[in-house]
């Protein structure tokens, strides 16, 4: 584009020279030497100054921004084409872009609204002696609280074991009714078929590792060849009851 409207741009080098409006001139055939543009002055200077810039025959001054062209405009110090964005481009809360936006989530997402972060409010500084007092105080509460819910337990045992004997109620009964656990827990019923297969299968797998127990058939097998769990008598029952209670 830059060659098309007569403009290049050349990389800025020490020695080197820009030339606004004409090609780059090429090595001189007959005396060996680059050519010197004929528009431009030079002067040698140290190298400890700072390289000045050659002045144009149109009076022009180098220190400005060269021609715009398609909303790219050229720097005749540093020699860098610079792309400038046009106003209605921009983000709808800055008119200019800075150079650490592209480094940050909201330069690179301008449209994203912003949450601004919860601050919280920094702990006041308490006294080691007041710290030790309401440790103190936290503890000796905790302590009679869980009193008074012993206690409290206690007192419940104690009258749901009088309500039981007066009506013949068994406890887990009454105690379902006052705390209400039928209603928010429902635990799985123990069956007597469960109490035969856990009795049998802890038998069978007593001295047995993993990989050698007995399955569930062989143990159904051997619950209906056994002769004590074909007539249960009630102390029996009770026991295999309690010890699937216990497991």
């Amino acid at each position: 584009m830059a060659q098309e409207l007569g403009v290049s741009t050349v990389a800025p080098l020490l020695g080197s020279q820009t030339t606004i409006g004409m090609p780059a001139q090429g090595p001189n055939i007959e005396g060996g030497e680059p050519a010197t543009p004929p528009h431009l002055s030079t002067t040698p200077h140290d190298n400890n100054e700072e390289s000045p810039l050659p002045m144009p025959q149109d009076g022009t001054d180098p220190q400005q921004p060269g021609p715009h062209i398609n909303g790219a405009a050229f720097n005749m110090r540093n020699t860098v084409c610079t792309h400038i964005r046009p106003l209605d481009k921009m983000p709808p809360h800055t008119t200019t872009t800075r150079p650490w936006d592209v480094t940050t989530h909201s330069g690179r997402n301008p449209e994203v609204q912003i949450i601004q972060p919860v601050k919280c409010v920094p702990r006041k500084k308490m006294d080691p002696a007041t710290r030790k007092h309401m440790q103190a105080v936290r503890k000796e509460n905790s302590e009679k609280f869980q009193g008074a819910v012993r206690a409290a337990i206690e007192v419940q045992d104690e009258l749901i074991n009088k309500i039981a004997g007066d009506y013949r109620k068994t406890v887990q009964t009454v105690h379902s009714a006052v705390t209400g656990e039928s209603v928010y827990k429902k635990g799985r019923a123990q069956t007597i078929h469960n109490a035969k297969t856990h009795w049998m299968g802890a038998e069978l797998n007593q001295d047995k590792g993993p990989g050698e127990r007995a399955q569930m058939d062989e143990i159904l097998n051997k619950i209906k060849e056994d002769p004590r769990f074909q007539n249960i008598t009630p102390e029996f029952r009770a026991e295999l009851m309690k010890k699937l209670a216990e497991h």
